[in-house]
C-alpha cells in the first residue's frame, strides 16, 4: 500500500514565493489554487517546502519506493532533477496529459535532494496539483496532540487555533490542547480539542501541564510542542506525520525538530537545531537564505553536535520517551528545551520543509529576563555532557564581563541574585526563582548596595560554585532524577487534582 507523504504547497504572500515554487516563462497561478503556462513555460519545485528530501527520508524511515501524482490538462513534460552539493542532473522525464502516477525507484538514488519541474508542451497547460507518495517497508499510523502555551496573547494564538481546529477536522489524527498561563482564554474541552487554565510559572510549566495532560490520552504516539505567535503552513503537519508514520525503529526516541524561519524577512533561516557551547546555544543554519537552491543541500547536511537541543516553538517528542526521561525542569522559562533535548540523548531529526515563521528574537531589557537568562544557562554546565567546574567558571566570568561592560549597578546586582540562587539549588528555585515580583523586589533595594559589595558577593558566590561544585551538580542532578521521573512533583507544583 503506497501512503500520501505531502502535496505541493503554496505561499499566501508574495514575499515567500521563492520557499515554494520558481518560473521560466508566462505561468499565471489562477485563483491562489492552480497553475496555468503557456508553452515552453516552466514550474519549477526546487524549493525549501515542495523539493523532496531524499537522502533524510531514506535515513530517517522505511521508504523504498516514490510516487509523483498530479493532476494536469493540455500537455507537460514533467522532469525529475537529483541535487547533491555538486550535482544536478534529470534523473527521469515523462510526458503526461491528464491525471498521472510515475513511479521512482530510489534505492540506488544517492542525491540529497530531488525536484520536480513541469514544462508546458502547449499552449494553456493547467497544473491543478501535485504530491509524493511513499511505498514503505514498515508504516505505523500515529497519533499526534500538539500543545501550545500561551500568556495573553490572544491575538496570536486565537488564529493558530481557529487553523488547527480546521485542520484536525480534516485529519483526525491531529489533536489539540492549549495551556492558558495567562487565564484569560475561556475553557474548553471538546472531541479532540482543550483549553486548559494554568498557574502562571513560564513556558516550561506551561508546556510541562500540556505533556501530563496528554499522558492521560488513549491512543497517543507524540506530542508536538508549538509557540503560539508562530505562522506555519499546514503542509508541515502533514509531512511531519508521514515521516514518523514510516519511520525506522532505530529512531523512535528521537526528537523531531522544526526550523525557525525569520517572520520579517520569511526567505531567512533563524535556527535549525542548536547546541550548547559552556555559555550558551549556538544556532546551526543561522541566516541562510532558504530561497537559494544552493542552500536547500547545505541545509541537509546532517551536524550532529555534542549537547544539541530542538527548541520549542515546533518539536515533536514521543511520549513513550516521556514515560522513560520524565518531565522538564521548573525554570520558568530560557534553557527548558534545551535541557530536555540533551536529556534525551538521542538523535535530533530535521527536514527541508518543516519550519515555521517566528519574530526574531530581540535581546529585551528586562532585568527579570537577564536574571533568568543567566541562571538557567549557568544551570545547564549541571546537566549537559562534558559539564565542568571549569567550564562553569569560565561562564560566570564572562557573563559578569558582559554586565562590567556597562557598568550599571542593577545589572550587576541581578548577576549577583542568579549566581546566589544557582548555588541555592533547585528546589528553591522552583518555588522562588521564577517569579518577576521576585527580582522587583530585589531591584527595588538596589540603592543598600555599593557596586563594591556587589562585586565581593559575586567574587565569593563564585568561589563557593567552584569548590562545592560536585555537590551542587549532584543537588540539581538528584532533584531531576527524584522529582521529575513522575507528574507527582509538577502536579503538586501547578495544584493540579
Amino acid at each position: 500500500m503506497i501512503h500520501e507523504l505531502y502535496s505541493m504547497a503554496l505561499p499566501n504572500e508574495k514575499e515567500k514565493t521563492l520557499l515554494y515554487y520558481r518560473c521560466l516563462g508566462n505561468v499565471q497561478r489562477k485563483e491562489n489554487l492552480f497553475f496555468f503556462l503557456s508553452e515552453n513555460s516552466e514550474l519549477e519545485l526546487s524549493t525549501y517546502f515542495n523539493s523532496f528530501s531524499l537522502e533524510k527520508w531514506k535515513q530517517y524511515t522505511t521508504i523504498k519506493q516514490l510516487f509523483l501524482k498530479g493532476i494536469v490538462v493540455g500537455f507537460f513534460r514533467v522532469e525529475v532533477y537529483g541535487v547533491s552539493a555538486d550535482t544536478e542532473q534529470v534523473v527521469k522525464s515523462y510526458l503526461v496529459t491528464s491525471n498521472f502516477e510515475l513511479s521512482l525507484d530510489i534505492k540506488n538514488l544517492s542525491y540529497e535532494i530531488l525536484y520536480v519541474k513541469f514544462i508546458a508542451e502547449k499552449a494553456e497547460s493547467i497544473l491543478y496539483s501535485f504530491s509524493y507518495y511513499g511505498l514503505f517497508d514498515s508504516w505505523e499510523n500515529v497519533n499526534i496532540n500538539g500543545i501550545i502555551c500561551t500568556y495573553c496573547r490572544e491575538k496570536y494564538v486565537q488564529k493558530n487555533i481557529h487553523i488547527l481546529k480546521a485542520f484536525k477536522q480534516r485529519e483526525k489524527w491531529f489533536s489539540l490542547t492549549v495551556i492558558d498561563n495567562g487565564q484569560t482564554l475561556t475553557e474548553q474541552n471538546e472531541d479532540g480539542f482543550q483549553i486548559i487554565h494554568n498557574l502562571n510559572y513560564g513556558g516550561s510549566a506551561g508546556f510541562t501541564r500540556g505533556i501530563i495532560e496528554s499522558l492521560h490520552k488513549m491512543s497517543l504516539d507524540y506530542i508536538l510542542l508549538m509557540d503560539d505567535d508562530i505562522e506555519f503552513d499546514v503542509m508541515i503537519l502533514k509531512k511531519t506525520h508521514a515521516l514518523l508514520c514510516g519511520l525506522k525503529t532505530s529512531l523512535k526516541e528521537s526528537f523531531l525538530s522544526g526550523a525557525m524561519l525569520n517572520m520579517g524577512s520569511p526567505c531567512t533561516q533563524y535556527e535549525n537545531t542548536a547546541y550548547w557551547n559552556v555559555i550558551k546555544g549556538i544556532s546551526v543554519g543561522h541566516n541562510l537564505d532558504l530561497s537559494k537552491k544552493r542552500s536547500l543541500t547545505i541545509n541537509e547536511k546532517k551536524r550532529i553536535k555534542e549537547n544539541q537541543y530542538a527548541a520549542w516553538w515546533y518539536c515533536c517528542i514521543p511520549i513513550e520517551r516521556v514515560k522513560q526521561i520524565g518531565l522538564p525542569l521548573p525554570i520558568f522559562i530560557k534553557g527548558d528545551d534545551l535541557e530536555y533535548s540533551i536529556r534525551n540523548a538521542r538523535e535530533i531529526m530535521t527536514l527541508n520543509g518543516i519550519a515555521v515563521w517566528h519574530e526574531e528574537f530581540q535581546k529585551k531589557n528586562s532585568l527579570w529576563v537577564q536574571y533568568l537568562a543567566d541562571r538557567n544557562m549557568m544551570m545547564m554546565n549541571f546537566f549537559v555532557k562534558r559539564g565542568t567546574k571549569s567550564g562553569l567558571l569560565l561562564a560566570v566570568t564572562l557573563r559578569l564581563f558582559r554586565r562590567m561592560i556597562d557598568l550599571k549597578k542593577v545589572s550587576l546586582l541581578v548577576f549577583a541574585c542568579s549566581l546566589s540562587d544557582l548555588i541555592k539549588g533547585l528546589s528553591y528555585i522552583a518555588e522562588y526563582g521564577g517569579n518577576k515580583a521576585y527580582i522587583d523586589t530585589v531591584v527595588s533595594n538596589v540603592h543598600e548596595k555599593s557596586i563594591l559589595h556587589i562585586l565581593k558577593n559575586i567574587v565569593k558566590n563564585s568561589m563557593i560554585l567552584f569548590k562545592k561544585y560536585k555537590v551542587i551538580r549532584k543537588d540539581y542532578l538528584n532533584f531531576r532524577n527524584q522529582n521529575l521521573k513522575k507528574s507527582d512533583f509538577w502536579k503538586n507544583y501547578l495544584g493540579i487534582n
